[in-house]
């Protein structure tokens, strides 16, 4: 409600059963959504609309790459990452992560010890 409309001593409170709602419900995607008012009362007043946007962010999720092993000389194995699936949301599965890049600058030529295994992007 803008006050800057109403009369005389009225208050928001003039206004009754404004129902809210958007297009996408609990589970809504992350990016921008519409919400829309509708169906307000106020006896003396003509009630107009502006819609507003919900904003969802992208829920945090970790990708951890695993450890490997190889003996001197040896090409890296392949490698690969787990995704925590506890901070999944709804029926998410692991298949929501692609393009995950995992690299190690070690290849055939590797000193023996331990050596970043990095998971990028996806």
């Amino acid at each position: 409600v803008d006050a800057s409309q109403l009369r005389y001593t009225d208050t928001a409170s003039v206004v009754s059963g404004v129902q809210m709602s958007t297009a996408t419900g609990a589970a809504a995607t992350a990016g921008t959504h519409t919400i829309t008012a509708s169906n307000g009362l106020a006896s003396n007043y003509a009630l107009s609309y502006v819609n507003g946007t919900l904003t969802v962010d992208k829920a945090a999720l970790t990708v951890t790459a695993n450890d490997g092993r190889k003996t001197y000389g040896d090409a890296d194995p392949t490698l690969g990452y787990t995704v925590d699936a506890s901070q999944l949301r709804y029926t998410d599965t692991a298949s929501v992560v692609s393009g995950v890049q995992m690299s190690t600058a070690t290849g055939a030529a590797a000193t023996a010890g331990t050596h970043t295994i990095t998971a990028a992007n996806g």
